[in-house]
């Protein structure tokens, strides 16, 4: 009888320790009754904690305010000063990385969206990388809004759907935003403020502003030292003046009507208006010699009156 009574308070004594698993140091304990595994602690919260000074949290099926992996100075997660937390958004299913600083909310730091794989860094100026993102959906930005056309400021990267360039945004509030930058996706080509460069190397819509600017010909220059040459043929006054009559323009420079189709070339205009100049300076060299040859002779005859 003494016996079968020491059988039934050992089996009544295993059910009340149901998952416990203790060591005589104390270093490996349990929490009765919920299956949780404890390391240094003695009131494991979650399926395995580790104690210490940064316990260690692993659950299964957590929620949104419990993280299924936590690395943190405290064993309750919302009064943790320090530490990351790793949660399964209940809302949306993403997985959300926060840190902790002693507040219920923390600060979130990235979320990795359950659907399309898009990071998100920050919470105020998150940061979006997209795979095969459309000319609606940026792969890359980093704006004051997760939704990138509600953002108010911020830039955003798009792979154009029609063309493949890479298109620059800075959002403003509005679904348009501002486009600052293009990168033609064949050419190389760079566009500033209008996404067609018109098949120029860089094409910028507005004002450039610099200190200096270095132009550089591929090619030999026809620098307009020629006009000094003594082949040179000069038209004379004459010449010059029926062309402007008939054309109301110089000669060899673009009309009106062609710069406004056509722009013009830098370094050519440069050097057509050095050749004009230097057309200039033979004319006035040569004015010159007339206007002496002609006080030469008047001073001859006021001589030959006295």
């Amino acid at each position: 009888m003494k016996s079968k009574l020491t059988i039934v308070v050992l089996l009544v004594s295993i059910s009340f320790v149901k998952a416990q698993i203790y060591t005589p140091s104390g270093i490996v304990q349990g929490s009765s009754g919920n299956n949780n595994i404890g390391i240094g602690t003695s009131n494991p919260n979650s399926m395995l904690t580790l104690g210490g000074p940064s316990p260690l949290f692993l659950n299964r099926g957590a929620s949104s305010s419990t993280p299924f992996l936590a690395v943190l100075n405290s064993v309750i997660p919302t009064d943790a000063k320090y530490g990351w937390a790793f949660y399964d958004n209940s809302t949306n299913g993403n997985l959300d990385i926060f840190r902790r600083n002693g507040t219920s909310q923390g600060i979130q730091f990235m979320s990795f969206n359950r659907n399309t794989g898009d990071v998100a860094i920050g919470e105020s100026t998150p940061l979006f990388l997209n795979h095969g993102a459309s000319s609606s959906t940026p792969f890359l930005a980093v704006l004051n809004s997760v939704i990138p056309t509600d953002a108010k400021y911020g830039w955003a990267f798009y792979d154009n759907p029609i063309n493949g360039n890479l298109d620059i945004f800075r959002r403003n509030g509005t679904v348009q935003g501002l486009q600052f930058m293009s990168f033609d996706r064949n050419t190389g080509d760079v566009s500033i403020g209008t996404s067609n460069s018109n098949g120029n190397k860089l094409a910028v819509k507005g004002i450039v502003g610099c200190e200096e600017v270095v132009v550089k010909s591929g090619n030999s220059w026809n620098w307009p030292d020629y006009v000094f040459a003594k082949d040179y043929k000069l038209k004379s006054l004459k010449e010059v003046k029926e062309y402007i009559e008939q054309n109301n323009h110089l000669p060899e420079i673009p009309s009106a009507q062609e710069i406004e189709k056509n722009g013009f070339m830098l370094a050519e205009m440069n050097a057509k208006l050095l050749q004009k100049i230097e057309e200039l300076t033979l004319y006035v060299i040569e004015q010159n010699k007339q206007i002496t040859n002609l006080q030469n002779r008047l001073d001859k005859v006021e001589s030959n009156s006295k």
